[in-house]
């Protein structure tokens, strides 16, 4: 039987014991004597189950024997309480005259080796079995281990601070920005030149994907009145060629390209069309307009140009950082909040949550589905994840990933709504 497997059927008979189904417990801890023979972590337990069940003669003659190989004194208080001799046949332990059992609940996880006894622990069982206490307390008085819950806690308030002091880099510009005037606009359009167009439908479009930018598509007739004039008086304005600025503006003949004028619909001319940067139709306007219409219109709707701005060598260390925290504080907490922690010390868990939260975090958000899968059974492998605890570790995911997609925002300089733009194209 492997170590792993002897702590888990250990853990198994310390439940049953508490949940008082002794001949359930004492089943598994018969497979434990079987395997480690004479292990007193084993007979001690062993004999206060059989004690519960009545069976007060084979639990007598198990703490004799533990009394002659180890000098147990567990042995000795357990045969006081059993009386010093018990004649058959064996009444159930709740009807044996004058036996009180009624001693204190058996705690499997605290029953270490004696101080002084001798050997008798094979496989190391009195290690696997039982942390050893740092202070001479009674197994009563000592509580979990609460330490890593106390780093785990004090590095997510950390990162909460972190986000906190970043909010307002990303709040800025995220909407509270006043939109201006048309007055404003026009007293900055000055030194923008006028209109550029594209003559060709296919040209502009492919343009307007390489740039990430809206695009302005205008249906006109060489026979159209309205159509010239909207040339004339509109797209020549200054506010307008500012409130377009860095837009591609195609502008396509529906005599000469009449493909393009059914996909869009076009009935008469002029016809105007708005796109936003992905392609999105977010304003359509069949007829004349003017340009104060046309800027009432569409000024409102924000469509800006998506510039990635440049990236330092120093950003993209700090990119890198981040993504670290994200997979490995991801994997660590939700281990921590699973009780399911490896090594039960920082240090330890902390690497290894990182050097298994990276590769998992890049197979589920670079495989879509099937990352997913795979993500669910190593983790099921390496923690015993079930799916329920799966879907805790995602959710998690979802969190961590809040927290530091407002990190990644403020070190690229950028709003927020504009960074969750350029993920989304």
């Amino acid at each position: 039987m492997r170590p792993d497997e002897a702590r888990q059927k250990f853990n198994l008979a310390d439940q049953l014991y508490r949940e008082k189904k002794y001949p359930d417990a004492l089943k598994v801890l018969d497979e434990l004597d079987a395997a480690f023979p004479n292990a007193k972590n084993v007979m001690y337990p062993k004999a206060m189950c059989l004690a519960k069940l009545g069976r007060v003669n084979e639990s007598h003659t198990i703490c004799q024997k533990l009394k002659a190989l180890y000098n147990d004194p567990r042995a000795d208080e357990l045969m006081h309480k059993l009386g010093a001799s018990v004649p058959p046949p064996v009444p159930p332990a709740s009807n044996v005259p004058g036996v009180d059992l009624t001693f204190n609940p058996l705690d499997l996880s605290n029953i270490g080796p004696v101080p002084g006894a001798p050997g008798g622990d094979p496989m190391g069982l009195g290690d696997l079995f039982a942390p050893k206490p740092a202070a001479p307390l009674s197994p009563q008085l000592q509580g979990p281990n609460r330490k890593p819950l106390y780093i785990g806690l004090g590095v997510a308030g950390a990162i909460l601070l972190i986000g906190l002091i970043c909010l307002p880099l990303f709040v800025k510009g995220s909407g509270s920005q006043e939109t201006g005037t048309q007055q404003q606009a026009e007293a900055d359009a000055a030194a923008v030149p006028p209109i550029s167009w594209y003559n060709s439908y296919e040209t502009g479009y492919n343009a307007a994907w390489e740039k990430d930018a809206p695009r302005l598509i205008f249906f006109y007739s060489s026979s159209s009145d309205d159509a010239t004039r909207m040339m004339t008086e509109v797209w020549n304005e200054p506010s307008i060629a500012y409130l377009l600025k860095g837009w591609i503006c195609i502008r396509v003949d529906v005599e000469a390209d009449p493909d393009t004028a059914a996909l869009y619909e076009v009935e008469k001319t002029p016809a105007t069309f708005v796109e936003d940067s992905w392609g999105d139709l977010v304003y359509e306007q069949s007829g004349f307009l003017t340009a104060q219409d046309f800027y009432n219109a569409v000024q409102p709707l924000d469509l800006q140009v998506l510039e990635m701005p440049s990236v330092g060598a120093g950003q993209v260390i700090l990119i890198l950082l981040v993504f670290i925290l994200q997979a490995s504080g991801t994997l660590y907490f939700t281990l921590l909040i699973l009780r399911k922690l490896p090594n039960d010390e920082f240090l330890k868990d902390i690497v290894s949550a990182t050097l298994m939260g990276i590769p998992i975090s890049l197979m589920i958000g670079g495989c879509s589905c099937i990352g997913l899968i795979a993500a669910y059974f190593i983790l099921k492998n390496l923690y015993e994840f079930e799916f329920v605890d799966y879907l805790a570790y995602l959710a998690v995911s979802i969190i961590v990933g809040l927290f530091t997609s407002v990190l990644v925002a403020a070190i690229l300089g950028l709003p927020f709504d504009q960074f969750l733009e350029f993920v989304k194209n």
